[in-house]
């Protein structure tokens, strides 16, 4: 990854964004979304090489369904899913949607590792 990759981080705590905006922000570009909606809107703004999203969103769907639609819909970005609930993510992420996980609590290391 470098500085001139472009994340899209997804999730419904604000408190855990900005945690994560600055280190993260030291290695890649960051973007952050509260909502679905707040995401579909940053990607139809601006390219972006991986979406980092939550599980559970309290939206209405959930980090796997969101993912897959970035699938869909943006095919060449990275999707990495960051949960709390990773016996529920490594269920569902054998439907390809995801292509990593990262399980809360998660070092700097090991998201920089997921991103690429």
């Amino acid at each position: 990854m470098t500085s001139a990759t472009k994340l899209l981080l997804v999730d419904d705590e604000e408190l855990l964004l900005k945690a994560l905006r600055l280190p993260l922000g030291r290695h890649c570009e960051v973007a952050c979304a509260l909502t679905i909606d707040e995401a579909l809107a940053e990607l139809e703004k601006g390219t972006f090489d991986v979406v980092m999203s939550d599980f559970d969103l309290h939206d209405r769907m959930n980090g796997v369904e969101f993912l897959a639609l970035i699938s869909e819909r943006f095919p060449l970005i990275r999707r990495v899913l960051h949960t709390g609930a990773i016996y529920n993510a490594r269920a569902t992420a054998s439907f390809g949607a995801v292509q990593v996980c990262v399980e809360k609590p998660a070092t700097l290391n090991q998201i920089l590792a997921a991103l690429g």
